[in-house]
């Protein structure tokens, strides 16, 4: 397991562990969804490579563009000084793994989606060892969702290939669930 963290980066995605004892309600996802029942990623977080203090990343988008290129460019808490010009190793973790969050650690390396696409995650279940469904909505605002389906699509609609759209800027690969009881 020790390999697996270290090979994520520190990366993770995490969401607050639901309270409410089974209550189900419709709450907006990041994306202004509104979804009933179900969890959604609530906040992304890096882990620095240098004092190993999480740093909570402002946007999706942001997390995206760290986890692409995090093997070339580790995360230092001087990166986060795009957002928090005054932060460094020497300020306390922003959040701490203390059972009060849901850990999913994600893959490092996943390309960012092209733009006018959007990779989307449902969780499912963090009782299922498949907790969440990991989907492509396409600038049509169409799910897909296996690389067979992008496939398709861009056979069907070729102006995206001609803009350089690729299936290796795809991935369903789902975070690794660590700390759920």
């Amino acid at each position: 397991m020790e390999g697996e963290q270290n090979n994520s980066k520190g990366l993770v995605l995490f969401e607050p562990v639901d309270n409410r004892a089974g209550e189900s309600e419709s709450v907006p996802d990041p994306t202004g969804h509104w979804t009933s029942g179900v969890e959604y990623i609530r906040d992304f977080a890096v882990q620095c490579a240098s004092c190993f203090k999480w740093r909570l990343i402002p946007t999706e988008e942001k997390y995206m563009e760290i986890r692409e290129h995090i093997n070339k460019h580790p995360f230092l808490c001087k990166t986060a000084r795009e957002w928090r010009p005054s932060i460094t190793c020497n300020d306390p973790t922003d959040i701490a793994q203390d059972g009060s969050w849901r850990w999913a650690f994600d893959k490092c390396s996943i390309p960012q989606p092209p733009p006018g696409w959007q990779r989307r995650m449902k969780i499912r279940s963090f009782r299922n060892t498949k907790y969440a469904d990991v989907y492509y909505e396409a600038p049509s605002k169409e799910q897909l969702r296996s690389l067979a389906d992008i496939h398709k699509y861009l056979d069907a609609h070729p102006l995206h290939i001609e803009d350089g759209v690729n299936l290796s800027q795809f991935s369903f690969e789902t975070p690794v669930l660590e700390g759920i009881m």
